[in-house]
């Protein structure tokens, strides 16, 4: 598992959540 992004940004965090989901790629936030 690699950290692609560190944010507190709840409208960031969601947007690159969907992109990835998009993607199909599973992500996991902590």
């Amino acid at each position: 598992m690699i950290e692609l992004i560190r944010t507190n940004d709840a409208v960031l965090i969601s947007y690159v959540e969907a992109l990835m989901r998009d993607a199909g790629i599973t992500c996991f936030v902590a």
